[in-house]
Order: structure tokens, then sequence, then C-alpha cells
């Protein structure tokens, strides 16, 4: 979600383009949040652009968050603009799962995922069950830090990343047997059906939703 590409090689460019994208992300969260907390309660004709808006909340939230440390990094420790690449990158214009998983999501827990379910899962079925076991380690993660906010257990969000497995498993199967790769208007038709572009917000104004703890702050 970058207005301009972040130039590497430059320091001062680099700040410059991160300082906008942090200043985008800010306004668009602060402008959805406002926009939600006007809607009195979750009116089902509503229902899917309120799910929308609170995806495109957590979006810009994490990017702004990432954004802001960026600059702190750059700016103030030395470190160097080639160590902070986008954390992601418009994964609504992913045509696959794999294509939104492997490059447009960000890569930030993948080593977490690994050694929480990946590897054992490589353990028990080769790399099948390290796809398997990634997933459900991420599942669990996400999960287990929402557990820990006093939320409660919900075996929903595991399903849904051990779901991932098995459809990205298809898509490999189709590009052996077709010899065409997952893409174009389809393939992203399919990455909408496959994570389901509501179904992260899909407890909608309940106690564990993201919308219930937008409206009541």
């Amino acid at each position: 979600m970058s207005l301009m590409r972040r130039d590497l090689s430059n320091r001062n460019s680099f700040l410059f383009a991160t300082f906008i994208s942090f200043v985008k992300n800010y306004l668009i969260l602060d402008l959805l949040e406002s926009l939600i907390k006007l809607v009195p309660d979750v009116d089902t004709r509503f229902l899917q652009a309120i799910h929308v808006a609170t995806s495109s909340c957590t979006l810009a939230a994490f990017q702004l968050s990432y954004d802001l440390i960026t600059i702190f990094a750059v700016l103030f420790l030395g470190s160097s603009p080639s160590a902070w690449p986008p954390v992601i990158d418009h994964p609504w214009q992913s045509d696959s799962l794999h294509v939104f998983w492997s490059k447009h999501w960000h890569q930030l827990l993948r080593e977490t995922f690994l050694v929480f379910g990946g590897f054992f899962g490589r353990i028990i079925a080769g790399n099948i069950g390290m796809l398997f076991g990634t997933f459900i380690g991420s599942g669990l993660y996400h999960e287990f830090g929402a557990y820990a906010l006093g939320r409660g257990f919900d075996i929903i969000v595991p399903l849904f990343f051990a779901l991932q497995a098995p459809l990205l498993l298809c898509e490999k199967v189709w590009c052996k047997y077709t010899g065409y790769r997952v893409g174009g208007l389809y393939g992203k038709l399919w990455r909408s059906l496959g994570i389901g572009e509501v179904s992260m917000v899909d407890q909608g104004d309940t106690p564990k939703g993201p919308l219930y703890g937008l409206r009541e702050n």
C-alpha cells in the first residue's frame, strides 16, 4: 500500500517515502474507524462493507506501525533501508493463494510458524506435513494471542489457517495436470474464495471480533 516506490539506495528518499506511507495509512485508519463508529448497530445490509472496512483498518494499522518503526530504526539507529522492505505488498492484487501467502502477505513470523508446526509436520508426513504443520502452527499462534487477552479459545481461527494447506495443494494439482498455474481473473476469484476476504473478521461485532474492539474505543 505504498504511494511511491521506496528507493533502498537513497536514505533520504527512503525516509520520505516511508513517512508518506505512514501518513496515508494513518489517515485511512482514522477515516475508516470514524465511519465504522457512525453505524450504531451491525446492519445486515451493510455487513459486507463493514467487513471490508474493518479488514482495511487492520491492514492500515499494521502498516503504519511498521512504517513508524522503520523511520525510527533508519533515522535514529542507523539501520540500512535495505533491512526494511515493505511489510505487505498489495495483497489484494495477488492472483493465487500461493502468490498471496508467499509474496504479498507479510513474512515476519515465517520462521516462528515453521518452528511451531512446520518442522514437526515434516517429520510426520514430509513436505505435505510441513505445509499443514506451518499453517496449523500459524492458526494456533494467532488464536493463543487472543486467548492471552482473555477472549477465550475459538477453533475457527486455527481451522481457517489449516484449510489453506489443502487449498494450496489444489493449486499444485491444477498446475500439474493442466500445465497452467492458477492466475488471472479466475485466480483472483479463487484467492478471494480461499482466504474469504471477510473470514478474518467474520465474528463481526462479537466480543472476539475486531469490529467490537473498534466500537468500544
